[in-house]
């Protein structure tokens, strides 16, 4: 039997594994504004060593497949480059660019529309750094919360509100606040005041007219008659001069730079009568009394004592009342220059006055009765009463001897009765109460 044996021979290649080097970059939290931390996942294929390069991250090389999350605190751009390799020496690398922004910061400037009063339209302009997305609050303005990058909105009423910007960058946010003053929304007002004592407003009558507006920043000032004399028509302060008695009408056209309004008053001028009339004026004593007005003017009837220091009032003073108690055993009015002789601080700027104090020791006097002084209605009324005023002898005159009219003449000639209705002395209070007509200027 034969056997016959084959022998087959085969030839080996040498073939090597591939090799790829490849990492995915993720930005944490969505953010990628500095400080930025970074997760590098390592997908690389048939590799055994790694070696990480790294450009501005707190890790700067690694030999590990997986390095940790990498922080960079600096905006800029940096490169992450991997170099792999096998046992058959065989290499592969992979280079990629990360861009970290400018570190996140809020900010904004705004501007008003013509100008802050209200309503007060504002723009708002956006100068954040890298901001993803952006949620804005107002307070007291036409909308609340906006996300729009730069708004537009308006503030409805006066006062102080807050604009705030939050600004993203991923899940990290910051913010910034601002106080936005928005002024008086327009509303139109004047205030009348006579000059020179006419507190009756009659003919010729001189007022002070004051624009007293809110939110206002101009003014017209206009009369319904062509012989009323404006002394400036744009003064927020101004003069207006009525020549004959009858009813005008006075116009404000106030205006704040985005709007105007308008706003009339009547003035009625009065026949001319010259006389001032004050009604139930208490004047305390000098010594005893919780009524500290014992001087009296025709602008403020009743002056306190600590204002006579000034150069208005004392010129302004016409009477004086002195009780020598409260029980008033001995009064009289005091001329304001005397005030020194019945021990009181003397009066700068102190004009004179004369007063008749007891009518009845007057013998060419005129003996004034209730229904005479109620007679009175205009200065001329006192040329039918003759009085007789000289430096003379000082009287006094007690409560018991009453009703009683004090005739007076100032210094610069003007014609005055005082009529004292009654004596008050109740524990601390002590004082009388009196009717008064005094010329308003001299005939």
């Amino acid at each position: 039997m034969m056997i016959l044996v084959g022998m087959v021979t085969s030839c080996f290649k040498e073939s090597f594994l591939p090799i790829k080097a490849s990492f995915e970059v993720v930005y944490l939290q969505g953010r990628q504004a500095a400080p930025a931390l970074v997760k590098v996942t390592n997908d690389s294929e048939g590799a055994e060593s790694y070696l990480w390069t790294i450009e501005g991250a707190n890790i700067q090389t690694s030999t590990a497949r997986n390095i940790p999350e990498l922080r960079f605190s600096k905006p800029g751009k940096y490169k992450i480059s991997l170099e792999v390799e096998n046992a058959d020496g065989l290499k592969d690398q992979k280079e990629m660019e990360v861009v970290i922004g400018d570190i996140l910061s809020a900010d904004f400037s705004f501007a008003f529309d013509v100008n802050n009063f209200a309503p007060a339209k504002v723009a708002f302009t956006n100068s954040s750094v890298s901001g993803q997305r952006f949620e804005w609050t107002f307070t007291g303005s036409d909308m609340s919360t906006s996300t729009v990058e730069n708004p537009t909105v308006t503030f409805l009423t006066e006062g102080v509100h807050t604009a705030t910007l939050k600004v993203f960058n991923g899940t990290s946010f910051t913010t910034k606040e601002v106080k936005i003053p928005v002024r008086p929304r327009l509303e139109p007002r004047f205030e009348v005041m006579a000059t020179d004592f006419n507190f009756e407003m009659e003919a010729p009558l001189t007022v002070r007219v004051t624009n007293t507006s809110k939110g206002s920043i101009s003014q017209q000032w206009s009369v319904n008659d062509a012989l009323a004399r404006i002394q400036s028509v744009s003064d927020s302060i101004t003069l207006i001069t009525f020549s004959d008695p009858k009813s005008y009408q006075v116009r404000l056209v106030a205006g704040n730079g985005k709007e105007t309004q308008v706003i009339e008053k009547q003035i009625v001028v009065n026949p001319k009568s010259n006389l001032l009339t004050f009604e139930n004026v208490r004047i305390g004593t000098y010594s005893n009394t919780t009524f500290p007005n014992y001087f009296v003017s025709r602008r403020n009837l009743g002056i306190d004592k600590q204002a006579l220091d000034t150069l208005r009032f004392g010129r302004e003073l016409d009477v004086v009342f002195f009780s020598r108690d409260a029980d008033f055993s001995y009064a009289r009015f005091v001329s304001p220059t005397r005030v020194q002789d019945v021990l009181m601080k003397p009066v700068p700027q102190a004009r004179q006055t004369i007063f008749i104090n007891v009518l009845e020791d007057c013998a060419p006097c005129t003996k004034v009765t209730l229904a005479q002084f109620n007679a009175i209605k205009k200065a001329s009324d006192f040329d039918a009463l003759v009085f007789r005023f000289g430096a003379g002898v000082v009287e006094g005159f007690s409560r018991s001897q009453g009703p009683r009219f004090v005739p007076f003449q100032t210094e610069d000639n003007r014609r005055g009765i005082i009529y004292i209705k009654n004596f008050v002395s109740q524990g601390t209070e002590s004082y009388i109460v009196a009717d008064i007509k005094v010329w308003r200027k001299p005939q």
